[in-house]
């Protein structure tokens, strides 16, 4: 592929412990807005590129332009039909269904309403770092562990990972000195035999961006030794990496070519490409599969074909990047009403969600309300909705459709779902649980032999 210029990056993933809320550390997005401001004035430049969807009035229905008006119903059975799964695909290597999963809180997901068969991975999300240990678990937490391993008396097959957060320090501090990166492998070896945890996932959010420097070096010496202590320990112990997509963050944060040699695969996190905020004003797809043909420069790398195919020319191999899908949207609040297109001006978030945030059922309750539009963008490959001045950027089951198939056909190792948690996990959407990760599933045919 070709390299592009390095471009300053538009704000990155953050971490989101339960369905209805922002960032799990909340400091991510205000360090952003500190540190990139400039950056985020560049950006906004940049977006102006982007068509207005006004521009096509009276043209929506000419698929032609790129973009279908249909009711949800009608794109669904398009869906439904439209070509070979990923089971009818020849591939050479395991295909992985990852799937995020949060601790629960009342009244939400619980381990037992989860179909043992629905994902390959389970990654238990989240538990942080404090004092170079993994933080107590608490004995509601404790429970929920026990039943989701409870799972695997009928799937053997399927791994259960647990997922270790990055908070303030944590991370960083851990891995800066020798004695406490053997204090923390010490602790999570003896943390993953004890509840049989096949593996360990690391969200760190994000090694030397914007920390120090070094974390990038000193990450890869920590993953290092975590293998070793896994080989002496003869533990079968999985080591992947929640990792950025943009290019700016991946550039600074890993050393991709050494990482490859200590880890089982990534997760990359290709979502949250754009979102509200004070200093981008303007409506954008959470998770486009592609570029609009107007984005120029720095715009056009920020959809998960390009992600995908950067961690590969960096160093990656395609069977070790799974790709991630999001099973939430994005809302916002637009200033006009007729001004419904991609970077459409917007005052905030959307009433829908929380603070922007919007789980899959959130979203079919919205499209089943009176006078909502939904528009599907075969340029993105995702679809949005409207109905007044609230705008949802989202992934349905259609738009999972395109991502699982260009995930088989592509032989990357896999997709990755974030979460179950707001996953439409109690049917609200068409009676039928967990229709995302469900259609996802079905077109990478995946098995757990």
């Amino acid at each position: 592929m070709n390299i592009r210029v390095k471009q300053p990056v538009i704000f990155g993933n953050c971490y989101r412990e339960q369905p209805n809320r922002l960032c799990f550390h909340h400091f991510c997005r205000e360090v952003f807005i500190l540190k990139w401001f400039l950056v985020a004035v560049a950006c906004l430049i940049a977006a102006a590129q982007h068509s207005d969807l006004n521009t096509y009035k009276g043209q929506l229905q000419d698929m032609g332009n790129g973009y279908s008006l249909f009711k949800q119903e009608d794109m669904t059975q398009i869906c439904k039909t439209d070509g070979l799964t990923g089971s009818q695909q020849m591939r050479k290597h395991s295909t992985k269904l990852v799937c995020y999963y949060t601790f629960p809180g009342p009244g939400g997901l619980v381990p037992d309403k989860i179909d043992p068969f629905l994902c390959t991975h389970i990654n238990i999300a989240a538990v942080g770092i404090n004092n170079s240990k993994l933080e107590p678990l608490s004995e509601e937490r404790q429970e929920v562990i026990k039943s989701l391993v409870g799972l695997k008396i009928r799937n053997k097959n399927l791994k259960v990972i647990l997922s270790v957060i990055g908070m303030p320090g944590g991370f960083g501090d851990m891995v800066s000195k020798s004695s406490s990166r053997r204090m923390f492998i010490k602790d999570l070896l003896w943390t993953l035999s004890y509840y049989s945890f096949d593996g360990v996932d690391f969200d760190w959010e994000f090694p030397a961006w914007p920390g120090k420097i070094s974390e990038r070096k000193k990450f890869i010496i920590f993953l290092k030794e975590l293998r070793d202590a896994v080989r002496k320990s003869q533990l079968n112990t999985i080591v992947s990496v929640a990792v950025a997509a943009q290019e700016t963050i991946v550039d600074v944060s890993y050393d991709i070519p050494e990482m490859n040699k200590y880890i089982d695969y990534v997760n990359l996190m290709a979502y949250d490409y754009h979102f509200y905020t004070e200093y981008t004003p303007l409506t954008g797809p959470n998770a486009p599969l592609y570029s609009l043909p107007s984005d120029k420069g720095y715009m056009s790398t920020l959809n998960t074909n390009w992600s995908s195919l950067y961690w590969h020319d960096r160093g990656m191999p395609k069977n070790k990047i799974v790709i991630g899908i999001p099973t939430y949207g994005h809302s916002f609040w637009l200033i006009n009403a007729e001004n419904h297109g991609w970077s459409a001006p917007a005052s905030g978030y959307g009433k829908i969600g929380s603070k922007g945030f919007v789980s899959y059922p959130e979203v079919c309750q919205f499209l089943h309300s009176t006078g909502s539009k939904y528009i599907f963008d075969k340029n993105f490959e995702v679809p949005y909705a409207y109905q007044g001045l609230e705008w949802i950027s989202y992934d349905d089951e259609c738009s999972v459709m395109y991502k699982a198939k260009y995930i088989a056909s592509g032989s990357y190792g896999g997709a990755m779902v974030f979460s179950l948690n707001v996953d439409d996990h109690q049917g609200v959407c068409a009676g039928t649980t967990f229709l995302l990760t469900t259609q996802i599933r079905n077109i990478l045919g995946v098995s757990w032999q």
